[in-house]
């Protein structure tokens, strides 16, 4: 494939060459560094052969010294096209503002892509990007990437971190949310640690610090859990960094309620589908009914953007809607599988918000009007404990 490349690249000729001589031929350019390919034998006296453009014009010496005549039988490659295109001006003239619209394009920023958002929206993100410099249609050479990430996370506290990475005409952004549980302290600061659930203490390590409550006590969440603050033997005072972990035993309770009758839909079979162009912000519809092709129906979309490479990509956005339309009918379901369902949705919920082992469940169904309420009680181990700045705990000083 390299080399079926190259030789477009330097042009080729199929050529035919007739005579007494031909093995003798093409042994003498062999010798002389004349690479021949695609060899066939048409007739006893005669051969074609394909040649390079530079060995082409250095073969005929070496046809008179063995008595051969060289005839050309066709022409490929590069060169060849490119010396077909030469009189078609308009041709090369629009190739030529192609590429200058190419390169001018290029210095712009088209397309921004947002990553790393998990509570804060994009929009959010976007926003103060757009605030700082950075947004659509804004000049590459105009950005300075670090500045504009250093005065975004000097605008809001919700992120951590951020970086900007500039591609071409593509803008990428990377975000780190601050996380909504306290970040541990550093080993060298005075800290204490303090609940974050409650719950009645199951165990209780305390590595360093103080203890301030036992096992068999109810805490609740904000409550000193170990001191930073040590009392020595000869009565002096020392602030440390406290170092502790509890286990509570917590109880958490979940309810759900589901209708025994609900209604289902089901695919009739038939689709729409239908294409719109995203320029920039801007949306053009390529179709033109504006109403909606199916009373009841599942929507599909999907997005391809239009780029040339990674690093140059066009704010042009192709959008594919698929629709498919879809039957209602009133579906019954059984108690057995409405208690199914809503033990496995509770089962998920506990799953999310336990941190720990559960040690007991307890169900409880119940069906009244046509609606089966399931109710949950669970007896769970949890982790507990994190560390606070001194005296930041509730009822300290």
């Amino acid at each position: 494939m390299l080399m079926q490349c190259l030789n477009f690249l330097r042009g080729s000729v199929r050529i035919s060459v007739q005579g007494a001589g031909t093995e003798r031929f093409l042994n003498v350019c062999a010798a002389n560094g004349i690479a021949f390919w695609g060899v066939r034998r048409i007739a006893p006296d005669r051969i074609e052969a394909s040649v390079r453009i530079g060995g082409f014009f250095a073969l005929r010496p070496y046809a008179r010294r063995t008595m051969c005549r060289i005839r050309v039988t066709g022409k490929s490659g590069a060169p060849f096209y490119g010396r077909r295109l030469r009189r078609r001006h308009a041709l090369l003239a629009g190739g030529l503002l192609c590429g200058a619209m190419l390169y001018a394009l290029s210095g712009f920023v088209w397309t921004i892509s947002i990553e790393g958002c998990e509570t804060m929206p994009q929009a959010e993100v976007m926003t103060l990007l757009e605030q700082n410099g950075l947004r659509v249609g804004a000049r590459t050479s105009g950005i300075d990437a670090e500045q504009v990430r250093t005065a975004v996370l000097m605008q809001t506290d919700r992120l951590a971190y951020m970086a900007v990475n500039l591609s071409g005409s593509h803008a990428q952004v990377i975000v780190r949310e601050r996380g909504t549980e306290r970040e541990d302290l550093g080993v060298d600061t005075p800290c204490d640690v303090v609940a974050d659930k409650t719950g009645v203490v199951d165990s209780l390590i305390v590595r360093s610090g103080t203890a301030m409550t036992e096992v068999g006590k109810t805490v609740e969440a904000g409550d000193l859990l170990a001191s930073g603050t040590m009392l020595s033997q000869q009565g002096e005072t020392w602030q440390v960094h406290a170092d502790a972990e509890a286990v509570l035993r917590t109880w958490r309770t979940a309810r759900l309620t589901l209708s025994d009758r609900i209604d289902a839909a089901s695919p009739t079979g038939r689709t729409k589908t239908r294409y719109a162009l995203l320029i920039g912000s801007k949306r053009v519809n390529l179709y033109l009914v504006e109403s909606e092709p199916f009373a009841c129906y599942d929507k599909k979309v999907e997005k391809q953007p239009l780029s040339v490479s990674d690093g140059l990509r066009f704010p042009l956005t192709l959008v594919t809607e698929t629709y498919t339309e879809l039957a209602r009918a009133p579906l019954e379901l059984s108690e057995e599988k409405c208690a199914e369902t809503l033990r496995a949705r509770l089962l998920d919920m506990l799953g999310r918000q336990a941190d720990g082992a559960v040690t007991e469940l307890e169900y409880r169904f119940e069906k009244e009007n046509g609606r089966l309420t399931a109710t949950l009680r669970a007896e769970c181990l949890e982790r507990c404990g994190v560390q606070v700045p001194l005296g930041a705990a509730s009822g300290q000083p």
